[in-house]
């Protein structure tokens, strides 16, 4: 299930005899992903969407009931560790998504959420929603992760070292810390890129 079907399904169960297609639009257009709507609290989302007082209540309690009952945060000490989270996420997807987790300081994820999606074969950065989930989960260690759908090998292509470049730049000048960028094939391979040696050069 997408987040998107999700978002569907929940507004359907609070609020049955309402259209779903636009609020969904409008949510993710105003609140940028699923993390971010169920961490919004219920004024915004009456205000802002238009939701029911009741989709709104259940939307607000989402993200406490999932932080007090949800499974254990990943521990993301190694490459190796990040690597089998990302390739657990992405593998199966039909169309290219950029994955940020955020840690908090040993090392441990507080947060994951997909920040853009795309066409099959690129997706754009978008370095505002990295932010912003850094932000919310209150992290400045982030690694990112992308995925190449139709591709069998991990390799990153030049465009994808330098998006890594400016990224790793715009979050360096807010105080945030891009520890690694990690590309995901269709078979589930991985490649780190910091482990293999590209950021001493991007940082030149």
């Amino acid at each position: 299930m997408t987040d998107r079907e999700a978002v569907e399904m929940l507004l359907y169960l609070a609020q049955p005899r309402k259209s779903a297609c636009g609020t969904v639009d409008l949510l993710f257009s105003r609140f940028g992903s699923f993390t971010g709507i169920i961490s919004a609290t219920a004024r915004e989302l009456v205000n802002d969407c238009d939701l029911s007082e009741n989709a709104a209540v259940l939307f607000a309690a989402l993200s406490r009931i999932i932080e007090r009952y949800g499974r254990p945060v990943s521990s993301v000490e190694t490459v190796s560790a990040a690597r089998r989270l990302f390739s657990n996420s992405l593998k199966a997807e039909n169309h290219e998504r950029l994955m940020a987790c955020f840690l908090n300081e040993k090392l441990r994820c507080v947060g994951c959420e997909i920040v853009s999606e795309g066409d099959p074969d690129k997706t754009s950065v978008n370095p505002l929603g990295i932010i912003d989930g850094a932000n919310r989960s209150g992290s400045r260690l982030i690694i990112v992760a992308h995925n190449h759908p139709n591709q069998m090998t991990a390799s990153p292509s030049n465009i994808d070292i330098t998006i890594t470049r400016t990224l790793k730049r715009t979050l360096k000048s807010v105080g945030l810390i891009l520890l690694d960028h990690i590309i995901v094939s269709s078979t589930g391979d991985t490649y780190s890129m910091k482990q293999s040696g590209h950021f001493p050069l991007i940082d030149k």
